[in-house]
C-alpha cells in the first residue's frame, strides 16, 4: 500500500473535521503547497487525472470495479492459454509425461487466476446495529436448535479423556506438532477414524509419506480392532496380515465382517485417502482434488493433510522458497477450510488437520519441562499459532514405548479453555496402531484374562 494514500487522507480528514465540509480539489492542492507537503501535491495531481476512470456513486464504481476485474482475468486467462500453447508447441507434444506436465501447469496457473480475481469471495461482514441485527442473532440460535433437534451436530468432541473443553466445529484448523516417529500421522488417523464412526463424516486423507494401501490396510486393521464395535471376535496382528499369517477365522472375521462394517454401515462417513502423484503438489491441486471429489464422488467434512508442510508452499515454482511461504500456506489452507464449497455452490466449510514436525531442540525443551511442550516448540512456523483453532502435540518417547503408551497435550484452543494436563492413551502397536483410554485397554485385557481363567477350570 502506498504510504502517501493514508497521509492524503489523513488531510482531507482533518479538513472536514475543522470546517464540515470537504475540500475543493484547487484548495487542498493550495494549501499542501503552502505546507511545502510536494510529495502528496504530485500523488493527487496524479489521482486526479482525467484518464483514469472515475465513479460518481457507490453503485457505478461497484460496476467499474467488477468491469475492471474481468477486463484483467479476461487478459489473464488469454496470456495463460498463449503460453500454454507456445510451450505446447515447442516442447509438450513430442513426449506424453511432457504434455501432461504442461496441462497441469495450465490447470494451476488458470486456478491461481480465478483465485486472484475473487480472493474475497466467500468473506463474511456483519453490520451489528439495530432491529435487523437483533432478529439475525436470534435466528441463529434458532438454527442451532434445529440443528440440534435433527442430529445435525456443530460441534465434535476427540474422544480423549479430560479434552471434553475442546469443541470442534466445520472451519477449524486443527495442528498436531511432534518429533519424527512420535505418532503423529497415528493421531492423525485416529481423528480421521473417529469422525468416520462416530459422527458419519466424510474425510479426505492425503498422504506424502506413506502409500495409500499401507493407509487402507491401517484403517481396516484399526477398525478390526475396536472391541468396542466387535467385542469377543479375533485379534488381528497387522504383521500377520501383512505376511499373509492370519488364521483361518482371523481372515473370516476381518474381511466378512469387519471390512464389510467399515466400508458398507450406513451410519459411517467415508474415508477418501490420497497419495499425491505430483512432486510439487501445492494447495491449488489440492483445492482442485477437493472440488472434484465433491462434484463426483461425496461431499467433503473434513480433510487430513499428512502433512501440510511436505506440500509444496508455492502456487509457481520459486527458486527460493523461503519459510514465509510455508506460513502463508498454513494461513491459506486455513482460508480454504472456511471458504470450501459444495457441489450447488454452497458454503461448506470443512474440519482441516494437519501435523507439522517439532525439532530437536523443541523436543529437548519438553523433555527437561517435565516432557511438557510449550506453544514454542510450532516456533519453526510461527503462523501455526495465529492460524491454528486447536494446538496439540504427541510425545512417544522411549520410555512411554516400554510401556505402549502415547502422551497428547493440548496447548491452543480458540474456543474455549486450554487443558493444562497431558493425557496418555495405550497404543496398539501390534493392532493397527489404535489409540485408546488406558482404563478402557485395561479392561479389554482383564475380560480377557477372566475368560481364560474360565476355560482353564473347564474340565473336559
Amino acid at each position: 500500500l502506498n504510504p502517501l494514500y493514508d497521509r492524503s487522507i489523513d488531510c482531507i480528514h482533518d479538513f472536514y473535521r475543522t470546517f464540515q465540509l470537504f475540500p475543493k480539489y484547487s484548495s487542498l492542492i493550495k494549501d499542501l503547497t503552502i505546507a511545502n507537503e510536494m510529495d502528496l501535491v504530485s500523488y493527487l495531481s496524479l489521482v486526479n487525472n482525467p484518464s483514469i476512470d472515475a465513479a460518481a456513486s457507490d453503485t457505478d464504481f461497484l460496476l467499474l470495479l467488477n468491469q475492471k476485474k474481468l477486463n484483467y482475468l479476461m487478459l489473464n486467462i488469454s496470456f495463460t492459454i498463449n503460453q500454454f500453447n507456445t510451450n505446447l508447441a515447442t516442447t509438450g507434444s513430442n513426449k506424453l509425461e511432457n504434455c501432461l506436465d504442461l496441462v497441469d501447469s495450465l490447470i494451476v496457473k488458470l486456478q491461481a487466476a480465478k483465485v486472484k480475481a475473487v480472493p474475497s469471495e466467500a468473506g463474511v461482514s456483519l453490520f451489528m446495529y439495530g432491529q435487523k441485527a437483533k432478529i439475525d442473532f436470534e435466528q441463529s440460535y434458532v438454527n442451532i436448535v434445529e440443528q440440534k433437534l435433527c442430529d445435525n451436530l456443530i460441534y465434535y468432541s476427540l474422544g480423549i479423556d479430560g479434552f471434553d473443553a475442546i469443541n470442534i466445529k466445520r472451519g477449524d484448523l486443527i495442528f498436531v506438532g511432534g518429533f519424527a516417529s512420535h505418532g503423529k500421522s497415528v493421531l492423525l488417523r485416529y481423528i480421521a477414524y473417529r469422525f468416520m464412526v462416530d459422527y458419519g463424516l466424510n474425510t479426505v486423507f492425503f498422504s506424502f509419506e506413506v502409500d495409500a494401501l499401507t493407509i487402507r490396510n491401517l484403517f481396516l486393521v484399526l477398525h478390526a480392532n475396536n472391541k468396542a464395535i466387535f467385542p469377543n471376535t479375533p485379534y488381528i496382528v497387522y504383521e500377520d496380515y501383512k505376511h499373509r499369517k492370519l488364521t483361518e477365522d482371523q481372515a473370516d472375521f476381518l474381511f466378512h465382517y469387519a471390512a464389510k462394517d467399515f466400508f458398507t454401515n450406513p451410519n459411517y462417513g467415508t474415508i477418501y485417502v490420497d497419495q499425491p502423484g505430483k512432486s510439487r503438489f501445492n494447495l491449488v491441486d489440492l483445492r482442485l482434488k477437493l472440488s472434484h471429489i465433491e462434484k463426483t464422488t461425496m461431499p467433503v467434512h473434513v480433510c487430513v493433510v499428512d502433512y501440510l508442510t511436505m506440500m509444496y508452499p508455492c502456487l509457481h515454482e520459486k527458486v527460493n522458497v523461503q519459510r514465509s511461504d510455508y506460513n502463508q500456506l498454513i494461513k491459506d489452507f486455513k482460508a480454504t477450510a472456511l471458504t470450501h464449497t459444495n457441489a450447488k455452490g454452497e458454503s461448506a466449510p470443512f474440519v482441516a488437520v494437519t501435523a507439522a514436525q517439532i525439532s530437536r531442540q523443541g523436543l529437548a525443551d519438553a523433555q527437561k519441562n517435565n516432557n511438557y511442550y510449550s506453544l514454542s516448540a510450532f516456533a519453526d512456523y510461527s503462523e501455526i499459532e495465529r492460524s491454528s483453532d486447536i494446538a496439540l502435540t504427541v510425545l512417544f518417547n522411549q520410555e512411554l514405548r516400554i510401556q505402549s503408551k502415547v502422551r497428547i497435550q493440548c496447548l491452543k484452543n480458540r474456543d474455549g479453555v486450554v487443558v493444562e494436563n497431558p493425557t496418555d492413551l495405550f497404543i496398539d502397536l501390534k493392532g493397527g496402531l489404535g489409540l485408546r483410554p488406558l482404563a478402557a485397554q485395561s479392561d479389554i485385557l482383564s475380560g480377557t484374562l477372566n475368560v481364560l481363567d474360565a476355560l482353564r477350570s473347564l474340565d473336559f
